[in-house]
């Protein structure tokens, strides 16, 4: 759940020492206040430890009816302790794994409050699931499936309110910033039915909606709940429960209970409250300044309100304004320690999120002066003081300061590289280019720094070269393919759409088919080899029909030095259509027919016979999906196009979904607690099945019971009357569950909209809802079920400019082999993949066009995973869009696997799914533009990983994530590490609006030693995400699930050993991954679920563009005056390489961004 925009607390935000006992609120006060509860008919419970003697003394409720005292359930290693409270008179319990348990208060109308007076201490002995380091303070029931529960987790600090939900649902639940253990809190959680809300100290620290039905839970504990939440160190002073849903000012009275505050005040800060709440941040920010200048107000209130006011100056992207307003809160006078603590705790936290240069000089000093700063904090604070004096444009006294951490030998060696990287940009910068190589080759040999900043430094090295030449810093013909020179061919055949394959392939008697020239080649080298430069293959524009696969052997094969070019004549486009052109149509007369077709198409469908115009094998309708029973594979079949647009076949609803009523064939399955059922026989709510009776080959697709698994159903039976549908075998590989999504296919009687068709395969009929007049278009079906064109064991062929079209499987296969390339050419609708490359070496697409695919894009596998050596492949300046038309998962613009590939500079978009899956090691994903896609998929990203944590040494840099997602509760991410994927590097990428549901721009599930630096993250609801493990998955994850990976690949034998030595650690430093020097700009939050388990250095977290062109157009350039070039550890991205490239095959570039 978010977070109010205007938080962002520690601990004891709004407390004054007074609270503590110290010259304030007195133990005569708090009687008071005790007598006042007491005779509250909205309090429920009231538990107070001032008269308890020993553990047997049940504690009596003080509320009025007096019933429910609490019992302490002991632990055998955790006996009963009791401590001083919040003065020296008054008892509080200490708890860690024992609990002070009573029947649970009831919930009436949807509404509680629940308080809790309480001291952290740190984290207790008990654990939670999978090795969690979290707490219970206090639960209702289990707080996950019913009641609720308030808890904290470590290392993050942050406390937690979640109220639950029954299975299959789970908790919803909100959380503050960190909290520091040691000092007494007031912690207040409320619910009113709609909204949840958590106040620290009477201030509102965060907010979420819920609105299901309140479910009770069995028992009240306080203290270790178990339930999948550790236990905390905690001494408990009071518990209060009420009936109803306290206000925001009731909340701050009953934490300022011994203070007169008047009415204006708490209109004042009501206002406030509610303008932060509505995200009106400016006007908060003045309520609260006007409230700090309260007269005759408590210099420690004033101080909160200036804290608060600071804070809504920060998200407001204000830095340097919040700021001077924590420095001033820091120079005052007589401020108690803990409010000194957390104004300290705000500095920090500035520094950190990377508003460090907004900090006056007399700050940093102050703070580096402190002996209790821990190293990461201190080396923060150096490194921001260096970032502020470039700012300034005082590089050398910038260098300085970079220098203190490059050359302390004590610290660790990723701050000592970023150190020195900054140095040689300050160098840059200021001109000095000798210097400037020296700080960057002195990176390398910092000893185990990160091996990426060693590379990052190499290539800054060539760069600053390139200054000294007078040339721009960076090269773009760098990060592109260098195709060798090609000799001058030895012999040219030629081929013609009307050409014969009795002439002699000449200029003037070209041969009809490639097949005819191939079969020249072969005597070519039968007669003596191929001529010095090879042969070409000159093909003249038009169209090719083509009724049989196009296949080369090993045989075909050209040499490096004499290769085989099959290439379209210049200026010209040839076609080779695996389809057949369709006419004839006419209006539906059949009256039977007419009957079965919907209101609203009657009079527009039209129908001809295919089989009358020759097209007698029609195939079956028998498509698959990612988890069908008939396997994840290509399933031919026939489609309809009109002018080169893919036609959908018939569905129910035209749009989205309907959902399962019911499953009716319960035994018992269920997968991670989700109850469904094997079998396919299920209840429907609508009405509308009612008018499939007559289909003959009626099928369901849909997502069964994951949405990121479909398949494709064939109905059995179906019975109106019950509304019941029986499925027939085999079923989905998941099995069912009520709720999920489907919807009907394949319909004669569901043709409604433009564009909607049905074949009829017993008569031959195909019946469409043409867009347009059918006799003044091109209308086409798929015949060929095989691929247009294989290659087996071939090597040095090349193809050009050439086009494959409208197949009814896949289109093109190159198995083994070395260094074919297909180049300029245009793959398009095909209802299976659109190009498979399976082993052989350095197999290449170049400036294709591949397009409108009924599953994905490129399938591409190449390298040895034993022995690391790469394959060489790749996929460059392609256009690659429109795919998972059938299959709708799974099925990406390119699925890569193997070693040591690379997928660069193209342009991917629209998919239901992601644009690359990526499976395998030493990948290069670098300078693509990617939007539009997880369309329709859930619990993805725009690239996406799964399952093996030996998948090491990928990297993903200059990418381009855009607008991706779809609501879905899970959640889509641009790149999604998933299920222990390690080892990634994720550098330079921008990551804008991609981010949904319950992901960041990058989502990590359970991985480690994953590097995300140097990347731009721009308008997402979260920059990362992560969903961590804990130390009991990972280990049964390694022992389980992961055990063939780990056994097929030796990790701790060469090469793994060697090339990725962080595997010596495999089994240590769970969900540790290194976020480190990236910009985060106008996102709603820079890290979800964190944990405080991962590494962080120098992020930038801003809501105010720091320099680029138009952002919210998309246009990441960087001005000449930018701030973003003082930034001196961000290496700036070159936006305007990414993406698709000008080149001999590609002559335009539009669409690219």
């Amino acid at each position: 759940m978010a977070q109010p925009a205007f938080v962002c607390l520690v601990a004891c935000l709004l407390v004054s020492a007074a609270m503590a006992g110290e010259g304030g609120a007195t133990y005569q006060d708090w009687l008071k206040r005790r007598e006042t509860l007491a005779k509250d008919a909205s309090v429920l419970r009231y538990y107070a430890f001032d008269d308890l003697k020993d553990a047997a003394s049940p504690v009596p409720n003080l509320a009025s009816d007096r019933n429910e005292p609490l019992v302490f359930k002991a632990h055998p290693k955790d006996p009963f302790r009791l401590v001083e409270g919040r003065w020296p008179e008054k008892k509080a319990v200490r708890i860690d794994q024992g609990c002070l348990a009573a029947k649970p208060p009831a919930v009436a109308d949807k509404a509680f409050t629940a308080v809790l007076w309480l001291r952290k201490i740190g984290q207790g002995a008990q654990r939670g699931n999978s090795g969690t380091t979290n707490g219970m303070f206090v639960a209702v029931g289990n707080g996950y499936w019913d009641g609720w529960r308030l808890f904290t987790s470590y290392p993050s600090r942050q406390i937690r309110f979640e109220i639950g939900r029954p299975q299959p649902s789970h908790s919803e639940g909100i959380d503050t910033d960190p909290v520091p253990d040691g000092a007494w809190l007031h912690l207040a959680a409320t619910w009113d039915g709609q909204t949840m809300r958590l106040y620290l100290n009477g201030d509102l620290a965060a907010t979420g909606i819920f609105k299901d039905p309140y479910t009770q839970g069995d028992e009240l504990r306080i203290g270790f709940a178990n339930a999948g939440v550790g236990s905390v160190v905690q001494d408990v002073d009071e518990f209060v429960f009420y009936n109803r849903a306290l206000s925001a000012e009731e909340v701050f009275r009953d934490a300022y209970f011994h203070t007169q505050l008047s009415d204006k005040l708490l209109k004042q800060l009501a206002e406030a409250n509610a303008a932060a709440e509505r995200k009106d941040l400016a006007l908060a920010e003045r309520t609260f300044a006007e409230l700090a200048s309260t007269k005759n107000l408590h210099r420690e209130m004033a101080a909160a309100f200036r804290l608060r006011q600071g804070d809504l100056l920060r998200k407001q992207g204000k830095n340097p304004q919040a700021a001077a307003v924590y420095a001033a809160v820091l120079e005052s006078k007589d401020l108690p320690t803990a409010q000194n603590r957390q104004t300290i705790e705000r500095l920090l936290q500035l520094v950190r999120d990377g508003a460090g240069s907004a900090l006056p000089r007399t700050v940093f000093e102050k703070l580096l002066a402190l002996p209790e700063l821990n190293r990461d904090d201190r080396l923060s604070l150096r490194l921001s003081l260096g970032h502020a004096l470039a700012v300034e444009g005082k590089y050398k006294e910038a260098l300085a300061e970079y220098a203190k951490i490059a050359d302390a030998n004590d610290a660790p060696p990723p701050w000592r590289s970023l150190a020195q990287l900054c140095a040689g940009r300050a160098c840059v910068m200021g001109r000095d280019y000798a210097a400037a190589k020296a700080a960057y080759e002195k990176v390398a040999s910092i000893p185990n720094g990160p091996r990426y900043h060693a590379l990052e430094a190499a290539d800054r090295l060539a760069e600053v070269e390139r200054l000294q030449a007078g040339r721009p810093a960076h090269d773009p013909l760098a990060s592109r393919t260098p195709l060798p020179p090609r000799p001058a061919p030895g012999k040219t055949l030629y081929v013609a759409p009307d050409g014969k394959d009795a002439n002699t392939g000449e200029q003037e008697s070209p041969f009809a088919t490639m097949a005819r020239a191939r079969d020249e080649i072969r005597k070519l080298k039968q007669a003596g080899g191929l001529p010095p430069g090879g042969v070409a293959v000159i093909v003249r524009g038009g169209e090719y029909a083509t009724r049989e696969t196009f296949k080369l052997t090993a045989e075909d094969s050209g040499t490096a030095q004499a290769p085989v070019v099959y290439r379209a004549a210049d200026d010209e486009t040839p076609r080779f259509n695996a389809g057949a052109r369709v006419t004839g149509f006419k209006p539906v007369t059949d009256e039977a027919i007419l009957q079965r077709l919907p209101d609203e198409a009657r009079g527009k469908v039209l129908q001809t016979d295919l089989k009358a115009q020759g097209i007698a094998d029609l195939g079956t309708f028998e498509p698959g999906g990612f988890s069908s029973g008939r396997g994840f594979k290509t399933h031919p079949m026939l489609e309809v196009f009109f002018d080169g647009q893919v036609l959908p076949f018939s569905r129910w609803p035209n749009e989205g979904y309907v959902h399962i009523a019911d499953v009716l064939a319960p035994d018992g399955h269920q997968i991670h607690g989700l109850k469904g059922s094997r079998k396919g026989v299920f209840r429907y709510a609508e009405d509308r099945a009612s008018r499939w009776k007559e289909e003959k080959d009626l099928w369901l697709y849909g997502y069964w019971f994951w949405d990121w698994a479909d398949s494709y159903e064939k109905v059995a039976r179906l019975d109106t009357e019950k509304k019941e549908i029986a499925l027939a075998e085999p079923f989905h590989t998941y099995g069912y569950r009520k709720g999920q999504r489907y919807c009907a296919v394949n319909l004669l009687s569901e043709i409604d909209c433009p564009g909607e068709w049905y074949l009829d395969r017993a008569s031959g009929i195909l019946y469409v809802y043409p867009p347009s007049d059918p006799a003044k278009a091109l209308v086409e079906v798929s015949v060929l079920e095989k691929p247009v064109l294989e290659l087996e064991g071939v090597s040095h062929v090349l193809f050009e400019r050439l086009t494959w079209e409208n197949g009814r499987g896949d289109g093109i296969r190159i198995q083994d082999g070395e260094a074919c390339l297909l180049a300029g050419c245009t793959i398009r609708r095909f209802a299976g993949d659109g190009v498979t490359i399976e082993g052989g070496r350095r197999h290449g697409l170049l400036s294709c066009e591949v397009s409108m695919l009924g599953r994905g894009g490129c399938r591409v596998a190449g390298g040895d995973r034993k022995t690391l050596d790469p394959g060489g492949h790749f996929i460059e300046n392609c256009h690659i869009h429109h795919v998972s038309r059938i299959d709708h998962t799974y099925t990406p613009c390119v699925l890569l696997n193997g070693v040591g590939n690379r997928i660069a500079h193209n342009l991917f978009h629209d998919s239901a799914s992601s644009a690359m899956r990526i499976e395998g090691n030493d990948h290069q994903i670098e300078y693509n533009r990617v939007h539009t896609v997880l369309l329709e998929s859930d619990d993805q990203g725009g690239a996406d990983m799964w399952g093996n944590p030996t998948y090491r040494g990928n990297v993903y840099r200059y990418n381009h994530w855009h607008d991706m997602g779809n609501g879905l509760g899970c959640g889509q991410a641009g790149i999604r590490l998933d299920d222990a994927i390690s080892g990634t590097y994720i550098y330079g990428n921008i990551f804008q609006r991609c981010a949904d549901g319950g992901f960041g721009g990058v989502q990590i599930h359970g991985g480690k030693d994953n590097w995300v630096e140097n990347n731009l993250f721009a308008n997402c609801k979260a920059a990362v995400s992560f969903s961590a493990w804990g130390a009991g998955r990972w280990k049964q994850f390694l022992e389980g699930h992961a055990k063939g990976h780990l056994a097929e690949v030796k990790p701790a034998e060469p090469p793994y050993a060697t090339r990725y030595p962080e595997l010596a650690t495999l089994w240590e430093g769970t969900d540790r991954n290194h976020i480190w020097r990236n910009v985060v700009l106008e996102c709603d939050q820079f890290l979800l679920r964190d944990g405080g388990r991962n590494e962080l250095m120098d992020n930038w977290v801003i809501a105010a563009n720091p320099g680029f062109v138009d952002p919210a157009k998309g246009d990441f350039r960087v001005k000449p005056d930018a701030a973003l070039h003082a930034r001196l550890s961000f290496q700036p991205i070159p936006f305007e390489e990414i993406g698709l490239y000008k080149d001999a095959y590609r002559k335009e570039i539009e669409g690219n961004r």
